[in-house]
């Protein structure tokens, strides 16, 4: 029991710091994936070690464990909604909902995204994965939808968006790999304001996908620098195969100069769904400072491994 207690402070110790090596190795990334797991389960090694008999190589322990806490809480702060106040809006304010989705290309329940789109009726619908089958399966969505861009792919990065609202100036990106889409879209928000609407879904580091995460990176680079070429609104929004507070996203918000949408609000986790208390926050969405997001939240399991998530903004003076 000892061994087994000391064996699981260790990895979780080590785990914890492993993301700050320059490794862009899978094995190293991921940990940036846990680290509020890690931190949870550190709290419960620290209650733990009092029902051991005190030593000095115990209180070594009691204190990497209360540093290693402490890290960890460094990077989850800034997505806890500790929120105090709501500032009250005006209700007449002009509104944008959007409908984020991985569907997962294998997953076959068609009928639960489109009962899921009737039930939210939001302004946009953007897909992930979709291939052939599923835009033949959701064709329904065309009835209500009658602005489309369509990019089927068997290779799991299929997108598809579904609009109520005109889009303008639609094109597919690749801003990295002919075999990845990033779609780029203008909504024309007033006479005098255009919102430039990115959907992206980066490979993630992973032995089945790529080892290391220097694709992901590069894509992140690149739609960072494209973007600061704009003088209008922005939106981005997708499934980043990352979380917020990895090295890679970090980066891109600073070279971009857009905001985390999560910040203050909450972790929203959204894969693996059927784990959704263990999931991890990778759905992510990121705006210009006049872009203000009214809602974001994690909506029911349509039978995809991602959860989907929805957010409705309006732009503030």
């Amino acid at each position: 029991m000892v061994y087994i207690f000391w064996l699981l402070c260790t990895f979780c110790i080590v785990g914890t710091y492993l993301p700050f090596f320059n490794s862009k190795n899978w094995f190293f990334r991921d940990f940036d994936y846990i680290r509020s797991h890690l931190m949870i389960v550190l709290l419960w090694l620290f209650l733990l070690s009092f029902l051991f008999e005190s030593s000095n190589p115990l209180l070594f322990l009691q204190f990497c464990i209360f540093v290693s806490v402490s890290t960890q809480a460094y990077f989850i702060y800034p997505y806890m909604n500790i929120r105090l106040t709501q500032k009250k809006r005006n209700k007449n304010l002009k509104t944008l909902s959007i409908l984020s989705i991985n569907v997962h290309q294998d997953n076959s329940k068609y009928w639960n995204l489109i009962e899921l789109v009737k039930e939210v009726k939001p302004d946009i619908v953007f897909t992930m994965e979709t291939n052939k089958t599923w835009e033949k399966n959701i064709s329904d969505l065309e009835k209500i939808y009658p602005y489309t861009k369509k990019n089927a792919l068997e290779n799991m990065y299929g997108m598809h968006i579904y609009s109520k609202v005109k889009l303008e100036n639609i094109e597919v990106l690749h801003l990295r790999s002919k075999d990845r889409p990033t779609i780029h879209a203008e909504l024309k928000w007033d006479k005098n304001r255009i919102i430039h609407l990115f959907w992206f879904h980066p490979p993630p580091p992973s032995p089945t996908e790529s080892e290391t995460s220097i694709p992901k990176d590069s894509e992140l680079k690149i739609l960072a620098n494209k973007i600061t070429q704009l003088d209008e609104e922005v939106l981005v929004c997708g499934d980043f195969n990352s979380v917020a507070w990895s090295k890679g996203i970090k980066s891109f918000v600073k070279i971009s100069g857009l905001i985390d949408a999560r910040k203050w609000r909450g972790l929203f986790p959204s894969c693996p769904a059927i784990l959704w208390k263990l999931a991890f926050p990778i759905d992510l969405l990121f705006h210009t400072k006049k872009i203000k997001v009214l809602e974001l939240k994690p909506l029911k399991n349509i039978g995809s491994d991602h959860l989907p998530i929805y957010f409705k903004i309006t732009i503030e003076d």
